[in-house]
């Protein structure tokens, strides 16, 4: 187990500032629908973009890392 995960097989990240707990292994879209369906139903149609803290845009394939902090926002 890295440092990186959670003792539990659960990882936290941040989602626009709130914290989100999902499980080792989750893709940003698995954090997403943990943060809100509703945003998650947007971001399938195409309304939403994901980056990261750094301001790269994300791929919902990619695996999250905890304690990253993610951020929607509309296209």
């Amino acid at each position: 187990m890295s440092e990186l995960e959670g003792l539990d097989g659960t990882v936290n990240v941040y989602v626009n500032g709130k914290e989100v707990e999902v499980f080792m292994g989750a893709r940003v879209r698995d954090a997403l629908l943990t943060y809100d369906k509703e945003a998650f139903s947007e971001h399938l149609q195409g309304e939403l973009r994901i980056e990261d803290q750094e301001g790269h845009r994300l791929s919902p394939q990619e695996r999250v890392a905890n304690g990253a902090h993610y951020f929607i926002d509309e296209k």
